[in-house]
């Protein structure tokens, strides 16, 4: 028997277990069926930090967690929703300057027009 007998059973790959966003390979689609150009790498660590989230059981996994998130804020490369580069509800002043947010970290900045 060798040892890739066992990636042949279904349910054993972690693709198999893994949502459809990390099945893809360098290139993927976001949730809304755009072209993603963030790697796999990067999608499956913050799949990971997102899990531990809401699932870290000790003191070690929610340190691990938070050094997880630290290094993914420091080192994100900024992915925002649409071309334009924002998604946003028209302000009642048109003075109040647009934003956009990160899809990964959440960073929030202004757009300059």
């Amino acid at each position: 028997m060798t040892a890739d007998v066992w990636r042949a059973i279904p349910g054993t790959r972690w693709q198999d277990r893994a949502a459809p966003m990390l099945q893809d390979d360098a290139i993927g689609v976001d949730r809304e069926g755009n072209p993603d150009p963030t790697s796999t790498d990067r999608r499956w660590l913050w799949r990971l930090e997102g899990r531990l989230a809401v699932g870290a059981t000790n003191e070690w996994l929610r340190k691990l967690r938070c050094d997880l998130q630290e290094y993914l804020r420091e080192t994100c490369v900024h992915q925002w929703d649409n071309p334009d580069g924002y998604h946003y509800i028209e302000p009642e002043n048109p003075a109040t300057p647009k934003i956009r947010q990160c899809r990964w970290c959440a960073h929030v900045e202004d757009v300059k027009p």
